[in-house]
């Protein structure tokens, strides 16, 4: 059985194939709650923590949101030795990767030197590459983002907002537009004209502020000495 390696080369290959972006839209800690619950959980792996304050914030605004865990089987979690845990269950897997290189959800250490010592004699007969996890996992889940099962709801949240952001004329104003650019030959006068409008306005909107703003500072001072 072929092993993945999900470095970041498999990843984007993943992304390339279904053409969506090579990493998730949805990698913030305002954004996605188990990307920051991943990233809150590292202070506890030597990583730097996020500062106390700015997490105790998204941990009350995270709680409040539908997306949050409810039972612990959902939550991100790490376990194992609290000076050095070796299991990583429900990570994100861009957070994982920043951390720990690979592209995955559940990331598992060797339970001892012995276990280790006897997959490297068994990864070195087989001439695994360097880049290969075993040498340092016993275990993972190599996840893509668009696997994630946060990444759907997300993304039809993420559409809602712009849907209901952008105006209702917006599918017919882009529709005319489409139709334009299509018969551009026939209307090239109209084109013309409303490009210029345009062009026009940007370059002189910023004068026009200039001269509204130093009329009204005169007018101020003319009505002083009246």
């Amino acid at each position: 059985m072929s092993i993945i390696i999900p470095d970041i080369e498999w990843y984007e290959r993943q992304s390339q194939k279904i053409n969506i972006t090579p990493r998730c839209p949805f990698s913030s800690v305002e954004r996605c709650p188990r990307y920051y619950q991943s990233l809150s959980l590292l202070k506890d792996a030597g990583t730097t923590a996020i500062d106390s304050k700015e997490d105790k914030r998204l941990l009350k605004y995270w709680e409040k949101n539908d997306l949050w865990p409810k039972i612990n089987e959902q939550a991100t979690a790490i376990a194992g030795n609290p000076n050095n845990p070796g299991h990583f269950w429900n990570f994100c897997p861009e957070v994982a990767f920043d951390r720990f290189g690979y592209f995955a959800s559940d990331l598992n250490a060797y339970a001892d030197e012995l276990y280790i010592e006897l997959a490297h004699e068994k990864l070195g007969r087989e001439g695994a590459p360097s880049k290969d996890w075993r040498w340092a996992w016993s275990s993972i889940n190599p996840m893509h983002y668009s696997q994630c099962p946060l990444y759907s709801v997300l993304m039809h949240k993420s559409e809602a907002e712009v849907k209901h952001i952008l105006p209702e004329k917006a599918p017919e104003l882009l529709q005319n537009i489409a139709w334009l650019l299509k018969n551009w030959k026939r209307h090239w006068l109209i084109i013309v004209f409303a490009a210029a409008v345009i062009i026009l306005t940007i370059l002189f909107t910023p004068f026009l502020n200039w001269l509204k703003q130093y009329l009204d500072s005169f007018f101020r001072l003319t009505n002083r000495f009246t």
